[in-house]
């Protein structure tokens, strides 16, 4: 609106800060801005930069885009207002996924639909473990690597960076985690500030399945409980062997079907019994250096489950219209535990990339 800018030119400005306000004159069908970042001053010779913007996802046919990914086409209804439109587009430096990308980020966070992505950071948001414990790996390590100051750690699928966080804490180690999820990211570097590990700790968003085709020559990789983003057991531990040096460890959190049991799990998936993981590490070129299953139920678990019904609640509440997909969230999430209890043992292996003759 004329008269509203409240910014002058060169001026830093924050996030959440008002610069000025939005009318209409009534020359359109809507009030809306049109808007770019850039990285550098000359609009004829810079190039646009990222844009994210939190607490918004695009809808269209039902697909669903997730805040602060970019995707192709045409204008895509937002979650939050359905009369106004928001146009994304692909650019410098953004993350485009494809549906297979977003379902297999939905299965590994307990979900059955990508659907789900937008919600995923309030429904999880009283959880900071998300999957792996990081006291299991922490003891792993301490019990069968040496590290040092200079061990470099990669952490795929990082989740909100709890196990990179106690890593480096403890350790020493600089850890560099990555993950789809720009709430989560953003966690991590705060807990990583709060912890006094910023330093030690390099959190970005990202897509894990580029990652292992760029990340090279770390001592360790974590691949936590996040599933088969990968591809089957040998392609994962094959993509994983890729990212670290020769004599390098893999951390790899998963689970195995319980020998006799003639249960399929609840929730999804084929599972390898434990027989089978062994001849799969075997076949890709790696050593089984140790492993650890729980000894008991984690007490966690019931926490964990009463506090996402809670926030699928609060969601259905404020959107009935999806009451299902909050129910199934909740119910994926019971069967998984229920899995663990039953017919899935939980697993975490400490694999060794052997020094090639």
């Amino acid at each position: 609106m004329p008269g509203s800018i409240t910014v002058a030119l060169g001026q830093q400005v924050i996030r959440g800060q008002v610069i000025a306000r939005c009318g209409n004159s009534g020359n359109t069908s809507e009030p809306h801005v049109h808007f770019q970042l850039n990285d550098g001053s000359s609009f004829f010779t810079s190039a646009g930069l990222p844009i994210r913007f939190k607490n918004v996802w695009a809808q269209e046919n039902g697909k669903t885009c997730p805040a602060g990914y970019i995707v192709k086409g045409n204008p895509w209804r937002t979650g939050f207002r359905e009369e106004a439109v928001i146009f994304l587009f692909s650019y410098k430096g953004g993350i485009e996924m494809n549906d297979q990308t977003l379902e297999k980020l939905a299965q590994s966070l307990t979900g059955d639909s990508a659907d789900i992505i937008p919600f995923l950071p309030y429904l999880l948001q009283d959880l900071w473990e998300l999957g792996s414990s990081p006291q299991e790996m922490l003891s792993l390590i301490k019990n069968h690597i040496p590290l040092n100051e200079g061990t470099r750690v990669l952490d795929l699928g990082c989740g909100k960076g709890a196990v990179a966080i106690r890593l480096a804490q403890e350790l020493g180690c600089c850890c560099k985690g990555i993950d789809l999820l720009p709430d989560f990211v953003q966690y991590a570097k705060e807990k990583a500030a709060e912890y006094g590990v910023n330093d030690l700790c390099e959190f970005t968003v990202g897509d894990v399945v580029e990652a292992v085709q760029t990340e090279r020559g770390y001592d360790l990789v974590i691949y936590g409980a996040v599933g088969n983003i990968l591809g089957s057991p040998y392609e994962t531990l094959q993509a994983l062997a890729d990212t670290i040096k020769p004599g390098g460890h893999i951390l790899l959190d998963d689970a195995y079907l319980e020998e006799g049991n003639g249960g399929a799990p609840l929730f999804q998936g084929d599972y390898p019994t434990l027989s089978e993981w062994k001849s799969v590490i075997n076949e890709a070129g790696l050593k089984l250096a140790a492993l650890h299953t729980p000894d008991e139920e984690n007490p966690s678990h019931a926490q964990d489950l009463i506090n996402i019904k809670r926030r699928a609640e609060e969601l259905s509440r404020a959107y009935p219209s999806k009451r299902e997909l909050f129910a199934r969230y909740v119910r994926n999430q019971q069967n998984e535990y229920a899995d663990l209890e039953s017919s899935l043992m939980g697993v975490v292996f400490l694999l060794n990339k052997v020094n090639k003759q």
